[in-house]
């Protein structure tokens, strides 16, 4: 019979659940904290009800500015970064985030470790 242990880890930001999730994705810091970007602002226009592209020019240029960089098109080798990692995808012709690096509303998360 296996034993299962669980493990609470706080995740209170969109960065600190990539962080945690990290040890799969093998991101680093800086393609965290522009892919939190991305995910904060597409759960924004998710919830406006608005059905754009998170990685549109308009929300490059937005994250670019939360970035603090001037060229909204570096980000254009994150992006590239990112798809090639798998945490994005290509559909359609347009970038999607995966829906599992997308945080709900709780603050937590709960690992399940069986043997």
């Amino acid at each position: 019979m296996s034993k299962a242990k669980k493990i609470k880890a706080k995740a209170d930001t969109t960065f600190k659940y990539l962080q945690l999730l990290n040890g799969i994705l093998r991101l680093t810091d800086k393609e965290m904290s522009i892919l939190a970007d991305f995910i904060d602002l597409h759960k924004k226009i998710k919830d406006a009800g608005l059905d754009i592209s998170p990685f549109s020019t308009e929300n490059k240029k937005k994250v670019a500015e939360m970035q603090g960089r001037e060229d909204f098109n570096t980000l254009n080798h994150y992006i590239k970064k990112l798809n090639e990692k798998g945490v994005i995808e290509l559909k359609n012709g347009k970038y999607q985030i995966r829906e599992f690096l997308i945080p709900g509303d709780e603050d937590e998360i709960v690992f399940v470790l069986k043997k």
